[in-house]
């Protein structure tokens, strides 16, 4: 579907430090998009066999995180999981619902310029490459492999993000120069690049060198496609649908009223997910930071939380009960409506012969 994209990015919080107030995890762009709830209030307790039974419902991880198309939307998916509030591993498990959104997207038009070259003759050293690209303001993303560098790197100059791809040819070393622009400052910091960092005084490239054309681009928003309102109404619902089918049990209306009034898209992930402390629910890390609740609060980024889930191999259509245990149903509502139809057509036929059997004349 459209509105979900090629790809469903579901959050898998990982913890890499223990007994810290501050632990290393990662951000999630798709946490702005989401609303997450962790179901750790006393008295709730959830069973979530009772949503493996149904249709449509992807076990991800047997027993511990399972997910499906919201009722609400179909570009909605919602996520169960089991997650601890700290980073202990031996610490208690609670049930998470995480409702996640696309995010938005708008047209943009941009410009890129780019230009290759290939240098016969190298006048560098490796080992000195990453150092002297640093020193001059480019971030550098280099693999070094049988005396040969590849990779790419990257700097903004006024306002535009400049990359040079580096890729090791039988001729020599091919660089790729692309930019968002070929104003000067661009062409002067590339030529300064080559001739400090490759020792290429010799060679150079002018503005006009610089090959540009517009093109269209996809740009995402931090802000769910579906909006903030359906998202919201989606948690609520699931919440109540989850309870009725028996995956949740023990949460109150009152409950539901006050996730309703607090739940807020970027509410999700490690730091932002809703825990229940005293009567209400509340973000995990503000928690975490009034030491509330022992835990451990995301400090900066590192990899390794997400994964993918490609979108063709999640079902369209949100839960069901399994084929067989809707044909019973099925079959008693068609035998009952024969019955009833049955029932009718001898009324009709014992009436008419009652008033013949009663007629004069016979």
């Amino acid at each position: 579907m459209d509105a979900v994209g090629a790809v469903l990015m579901v959050l898998i919080t990982v913890s890499t430090m223990f007994s810290m107030a501050v632990t290393h995890t990662c951000f999630d762009p798709t946490d702005r998009a989401s609303i997450e709830v962790v179901l750790n209030k006393p008295d709730i307790t959830s069973d979530l066999s009772k949503l493996r039974e149904l249709r449509n419902v992807v076990e991800v991880e047997p027993g511990r995180l399972l997910i499906y198309r919201s009722h609400i939307h179909e570009g909605i998916v919602v996520v169960l999981s089991l997650q601890r509030l700290t980073t202990d591993p031996s610490g208690p498990e609670y049930l998470a619902v995480r409702v996640e959104s696309p995010l938005a997207q708008v047209n943009e038009t941009v410009i890129k310029c780019g230009i290759d070259l290939v240098v016969n003759t190298l006048n560098y050293s490796i080992s000195d490459l990453r150092k002297t690209c640093e020193e001059l303001g480019w971030r550098t993303y280099l693999v070094e492999a049988d005396d040969a560098v590849r990779g790419y790197l990257e700097k903004v100059v006024e306002n535009s993000t400049v990359k040079i791809y580096l890729t090791p040819t039988k001729e020599g070393l091919e660089l790729s120069v692309q930019a968002g622009s070929r104003a000067p400052e661009v062409v002067n910091e590339v030529n300064k690049l080559l001739s400090e960092a490759f020792n290429l005084s010799e060679v150079t490239i002018s503005s006009s060198e610089l090959k540009c054309f517009t093109v269209s681009v996809k740009k995402s928003l931090l802000v769910p496609a579906v909006g903030g309102e359906v998202l919201k109404k989606a948690l609520t619902y699931e919440l109540r649908w989850l309870t009725k089918i028996g995956v949740i049990n023990g949460i109150t209306e009152e409950d539901l009223n006050i996730l309703s009034a607090v739940a807020e898209p970027g509410r999700a992930g490690w730091n932002g997910r809703l825990v229940y402390w005293g009567e209400s629910w509340y973000p995990y890390s503000e928690l975490v930071s009034k030491g509330l609740i022992k835990g451990g609060a995301l400090l900066r980024g590192a990899g390794g939380c997400s994964w993918d889930y490609p979108e063709s191999e999640l079902p369209a259509d949100p839960p069901e009960p399994p084929a067989e245990s809707r044909a019973p149903s099925n079959f008693l509502s068609v035998a009952t409506a024969l019955a009833v139809a049955l029932a009718a057509a001898i009324a009709i036929v014992y009436t008419v012969f009652i008033k013949q059997s009663r007629s004069p004349g016979i």
